[in-house]
């Protein structure tokens, strides 16, 4: 300093000859770091506090962020003259978020500085502690699960608190039935803790939704962490697997979906337990390729409200479809079955649609389910052709979806230990008739005679012929005689079933109904009725053909694609 001094002098720029130079530097300097500094977090601020240093006239804060830490970036917060409380309060932090603190002391001078303090780590938070609880929502279907919800929150004190945190857990919404437990206090030693929030269902729960709060106070703050509850009473989705010839859901549910069973066609691929039909039949063609041309790749069957699917309720079918081109050569033929019989279907039209486009499409259509809890739907995906449940063409996929539904509730009162002696008189006939007439047939018709001649005349003579004939008349007494005609003449109301004799006692009265279409000659073995389900569609390929074309443009070929 003196040679400073004597430099600046010869060049008349020193200072006054009244201050006195020293050359040790600045004259009691604090000469320590502080000590004893205490971080309190609290929510968007950390409040430091620290002892005081021997000569020191005041005290800056400095403050950084970042993965260096104290090392750079240092930003000057304020000064704390020594004569004041030793403390600082940084404010307007992100709560959860690290920062990093010194303390320098100061001397007389502002060039006068002491050693700095050690790093100091603080982490501002809401209150003197976190709590912290998984968000998802609690859900509760009264028809299967009533098990309790319990979720475990993390209570972690911030900055060394410590205290005790008291709990409490209340319940609100639209349900009844519902309420919750936890804790009812725990002691936070600087450190974290687990607290199990159980939230509950009563056999008197009801429908409906809302909220279940936990609130914890400690250390004179309050936080709270809100659940939202819902109570429900629906079914549960069921997924299907293979059984019995297709993909089928054995337990009732609020949907059946096949899900990868059916994705593809056939030897196509990759298709698994191909032809995936209840009785079996190959509806499966085996030209194109897979996901360039037709297949039926997913069958889904589910309720309309979300409850399970009960036996006389509309469902809705949901098929994903792979289409050829454009896809307005494709039509989804789909239907239902009527028989309680999964192996031996009874196939009814619900509807046939086209897909929107090409490629993947889904196509949905509504029916009402029958009576019975065994049910198959099946889907008929076609090129070109006409309605079927089983096309055969050469680029078609027809797959099948069994699956259970719940009965229909029916009120009635309690059973006894016996049944009655007499059974109830029910107004609804049996399914089946019986294959025995009554012991005593009733003398009355059961509806009034026809008053028109059938139009083809019997061929059977009555066993007692007239000597007289007699000249039929066009149209039959009405009330028939009691006594029957011995007329050579054929009679106007054929018997529906022709007998191979005649009868030795006439019939007293004339047949009520004729036969539909009575043969002109009786065959050795009579049946019962006509035939009335004749063939629904010809054979899938005619006959004399080697192998089916699409059009000129799309020729059959095995291994050919589109």
């Amino acid at each position: 300093m003196s040679a400073i001094y004597t430099a600046f002098h010869t060049h008349q720029i020193a200072c006054p000859t009244s201050y006195t130079v020293q050359d040790s530097g600045c004259p009691n300097n604090p000469n320590s770091a502080p000590i004893n500094i205490q971080v309190a977090s609290s929510d968007a601020q950390v409040t430091l506090t620290w002892g005081g240093v021997t000569n020191a006239v005041s005290y800056e804060v400095l403050r950084t962020e970042g993965v260096h830490q104290c090392a750079q970036g240092k930003v000057l917060l304020g000064e704390v003259s020594a004569s004041n409380q030793l403390t600082w309060t940084d404010t307007g932090l992100q709560n959860g978020r690290e920062y990093y603190y010194i303390i320098v002391p100061k001397g007389q001078s502002d060039s006068c500085y002491g050693p700095s303090s050690a790093c100091i780590t603080a982490v501002p938070v809401e209150g003197p502690f976190v709590m912290s609880c998984p968000s998802d929502s609690v859900v509760f279907n009264l028809k299967y699960d009533k098990v309790p919800n319990t979720r475990q929150c993390t209570i972690t004190a911030g900055g060394g608190w410590s205290g005790t945190v008291n709990f409490a857990c209340t319940t609100s919404g639209s349900f009844s039935g519902v309420s919750c437990t936890v804790p009812s206090s725990i002691y936070l030693s600087g450190s974290s803790a687990t607290v199990d929030l159980a939230i509950a269902v009563d056999a008197s729960a009801t429908e409906g939704d809302g909220t279940a709060t936990l609130t914890a106070c400690g250390g004179g703050y309050t936080t709270s962490f809100v659940a939202d509850v819902l109570v429900g009473n629906y079914g549960i989705a069921q997924m299907a697997t293979y059984s019995n010839g297709s993909p089928m859901c054995a337990n009732y549910g609020a949907s059946c979906d096949s899900g990868s069973l059916l994705d593809g066609r056939g030897t196509r691929g990759p298709e698994e337990n191909q032809p995936n039909t209840r009785d079996g039949e190959d509806c499966d063609g085996d030209s194109g390729t897979y996901h360039s041309d037709e297949s039926l790749d997913r069958l889904v069957v589910r309720s309309l409200d979300g409850d399970d699917m009960i036996e006389g309720t509309t469902v809705e079918i949901e098929a994903t479809v792979w289409a050829w081109s454009t896809g307005s050569s494709d039509t989804l033929d789909l239907y239902y079955s009527d028989s309680n019989d999964m192996s031996n279907p009874n196939w009814r039209h619900i509807v046939s649609e086209q897909p929107s486009g090409g490629g993947q499409q889904i196509i949905t259509a509504q029916y009402q389910l029958p009576a019975g809890l065994n049910h198959v739907i099946r889907g008929n995906f076609r090129y070109s052709g006409s309605q079927s449940s089983c096309s055969s063409g050469a680029w078609d996929d027809a797959d099948d979806l069994a699956f259970i539904v719940r009965p229909l509730a029916v009120e009635t009162n309690s059973p006894t230990d016996s049944p009655s002696a007499t059974p109830s008189e029910s107004r609804v006939p049996s399914s089946e008739p019986s294959s025995r007439p009554s012991s005593t047939p009733s003398t009355m018709p059961s509806r009034q005679p026809s008053l028109e001649p059938s139009s083809k005349p019997s061929l059977q003579p009555s066993s007692s012929p007239s000597s007289s004939p007699t000249v039929p008349t066009p149209r039959p007494s009405f009330p028939p005689s009691s006594s029957p005609s011995k007329s050579y003449e054929p009679s106007f109301n054929p018997s529906s079933v022709p007998t191979l004799e005649p009868s030795l006692y006439p019939s007293l009265k004339p047949s009520l109904i004729p036969s539909l279409a009575p043969s002109l000659k009786p065959s050795a073995s009579p049946t019962l009725g006509p035939s009335f389900a004749p063939s629904l569609r010809p054979s899938a390929l005619p006959s004399g053909s080697i192998s089916p074309t699409r059009n000129p443009t799309r020729p059959v070929s095995y291994t050919i694609s589109h």
